[in-house]
C-alpha cells in the first residue's frame, strides 16, 4: 500500500507521553478502483493495526483520518472508532 499521509499525535498518559502514528493508505485494486485504508501504531508499545480496505471514496477516507488525528484515537479503540464512523455514513 502507498502512504498518502503520515502524522502523529502525543498523548499524556500517567505522567509520560505516548506517540500514536497514523498513516492514510491507498492501493489500486484489480477492480480498477483505488481503495483507502488507515494504519495506527503505538510507538511506545509497537502495537499496530491496519484496516486496509475501508472505502474507495478518498474524501471519506480523509475525513476519517482527520477525525482519528483530532480525537487522538489510540490503537485500543481504533477499530471500534472506524466501525462507528462507517456505521454513521
Amino acid at each position: 500500500m502507498k502512504i498518502i499521509s503520515e502524522n502523529h499525535v502525543e498523548l499524556p498518559v500517567c505522567h509520560r507521553q505516548i506517540c500514536i502514528l497514523y498513516r492514510l493508505l491507498s492501493e489500486k485494486q484489480d477492480d480498477g478502483y483505488t481503495h483507502y485504508g488507515i494504519h495506527a501504531e503505538n510507538a511506545a508499545t509497537g502495537e499496530a493495526l491496519t484496516i486496509p480496505d475501508i472505502t474507495v471514496n478518498q474524501s471519506m477516507a480523509r475525513r476519517l483520518y482527520d477525525s482519528l488525528l483530532r480525537g487522538k484515537v489510540t490503537t485500543v479503540s481504533f477499530r471500534e472508532v472506524v466501525e462507528d464512523f462507517l456505521g454513521s455514513m
